[in-house]
């Protein structure tokens, strides 16, 4: 019996070695990786950190609903399971998932960083609430100072009571220079500061650069005769705007076009005076232009009157304040853009394509067939300033700047806009200043994306006859403004509220509108 016990114990254990030996030479036969897999896979992995960095910037836009994010998030992570899987497939299965993920890596890498660039453009041009005003100190051209420290001794002119803060603010920094509190004399208004330079009753004057054009409309030579010592910079807050809900409440908006080159912010005449009245449950624009030469009440001088653009020479808060005067209602954001933003934008856009009513040579000399045009920024900028080219004047200029509005809108609309997104993108940033913030045009871009419904934009333009009239900001000469006629106002202010107060409206009816007060 001892040695049965000892034979079954024998036997026992050479079965657990057997078992041992069998289980080592399965564990041995697990094929290892090859090179491709191994690249496949890192690919896979790469695609994985890349969805996660994509995701994390939909966030940070907040430009995309929630639910598209959340379909975003599915289709990434089913796409990964993929391209993890077929690498241990056949070759052909692992070559289309390594494929497939080099590809995807690709789109994500070109797709964050477009949501990148354009939650940087909207940082950069949204929530704008400044003014910056230029003030240079002037001599006529053939006085010797070239610095401040060369008017040691000079006696200063400024305007009497136009834009007297900046002036004051002028003086204190040269007499801060000069060690002293200089000498000045008031000269009264603007034509009548720069003709007291000319005639030598003061060595140098204090001036906004705002109204420069302003003067060289009767000083033609005005640049080149006289010379800028030194131009300070101030920058002052505006007052906050009446904000509303932008995707459930209606609101207007002031779109300024600055007839000047280089910064946005700079306080300058305006050549364009579009406002665009929005109702976001309606889906209707009401973009109603104003002529320049508007001869209107201004908000800082109750009871007197000037030009519409001449308003912009105080800032952009005095534009719409007269705006809001004139039209009985309430401006809650403003959009600015200068020649230098709007060459930028239309060339970044490819160009737009406009119907020209009737052919005309600009006075700067470019020509203009009757029919279709395809303008690019240069062409598109001189198009919309031409003026004296028309029987219409500033009516008709009007009308073209809004013909190149609605190609802007339509051309930055369609598909062919991110041909050019990258350069777009470039040329609003450095061009276009809003004071809505990022959140209201995230909360617009978002709400259009998840209704995708189109929007129904009308036109109308107010008009009236042109007359000569002295003006606040030149009160010594008489110049050519637009007496605008009240049934355009009218006109203007029905179309307005039947947008606020949700009521359709069609172009139709608002050309039915133009032809009426033609005959009235």
């Amino acid at each position: 019996m001892k040695d049965m016990k000892d034979i079954e114990m024998i036997d026992i254990d050479d079965d657990y070695d057997n078992v041992n030996v069998s289980h080592k030479k399965v564990k041995s036969k697990k094929t290892p990786l090859t090179g491709d897999q191994k690249f496949g896979l890192f690919v896979s992995y790469l695609y994985l950190v890349l969805s996660i960095v994509f995701i994390g910037s939909l966030k940070i836009a907040d430009l995309l609903p929630i639910y598209l994010i959340a379909l975003v998030i599915v289709g990434l992570s089913l796409l990964y399971l993929y391209t993890y899987f077929t690498q241990f497939g056949s070759k052909t299965m692992r070559r289309t998932g390594t494929f497939l993920s080099i590809l995807l890596c690709i789109c994500l890498a070109f797709g964050t960083y477009y949501i990148l660039v354009t939650k940087g453009t909207l940082n950069k041009i949204s929530g704008a609430n400044t003014k910056t005003d230029s003030i240079s100190l002037i001599v006529m051209d053939q006085d010797p100072a070239k610095t401040v420290e060369d008017l040691n001794g000079y006696t200063f002119g400024i305007a009497t009571a136009i834009d007297r803060e900046n002036s004051d603010h002028a003086l204190s920094d040269t007499g801060n220079t000069l060690g002293y509190a200089v000498d000045y004399k008031e000269c009264g208004v603007i034509d009548q500061l720069v003709d007291s330079l000319y005639n030598g009753d003061v060595d140098v004057i204090v001036l906004n650069e705002a109204y420069r054009q302003t003067i060289e409309e009767s000083r033609v030579n005005f640049s080149t005769e006289t010379r800028v010592i030194i131009t300070y910079k101030y920058e002052k807050e505006l007052e906050d705007a009446n904000s509303v809900d932008v995707v459930s409440e209606p609101f207007i908006v002031y779109i300024s076009g600055n007839d000047t080159y280089g910064e946005i912010a700079e306080t300058s005449r305006s050549d364009v005076n579009i406002l665009a009245v929005v109702n976001p449950k309606t889906k209707n624009i009401l973009l109603l232009s104003t002529p320049r030469d508007s001869y209107v009440e201004l908000s800082i001088a109750p009871g007197s009157r000037d030009k519409l653009t001449h308003a912009g020479i105080y800032g952009i808060d005095c534009s719409m304040d007269t705006l809001e005067m004139l039209y009985d209602i309430d401006i809650n954001y403003f959009i600015r853009v200068n020649f230098t933003g709007f060459q930028n934008i239309i060339d970044a856009l490819g160009g737009v394509t406009v119907e020209n009513d009737v052919s005309f040579v600009s006075h700067d000399g470019y020509t203009f067939e009757q029919g279709t045009l395809e303008l690019d920024g240069l062409h598109a900028l001189h198009f919309s300033r031409e003026r004296k080219a028309f029987a219409m004047g500033d009516i008709q200029r009007g009308i073209n700047q809004m013909k190149v509005m609605k190609a802007m809108i339509k051309k930055a609309t369609s598909p062919a806009i991110l041909n050019n997104y990258s350069s777009l993108m470039a040329g609003v940033s450095d061009s276009f200043l809003t004071s809505m913030d990022d959140k209201e045009i995230s909360a617009l871009v978002k709400m259009q994306l998840k209704k995708n419904t189109d929007w129904n934009t009308v036109s109308y333009n107010v008009s009236g006859t042109t007359s000569s009239e002295y003006t606040y900001s030149v009160s010594s000469t008489p110049l050519s403004v637009v007496i605008l006629d009240q049934s355009t106002i009218d006109s203007a202010k029905t179309l307005i509220n039947k947008v606020l107060n949700g009521e359709s409206i069609t172009q139709q009816e608002a050309d039915s509108m133009t032809k009426n007060d033609s005959l009235h």
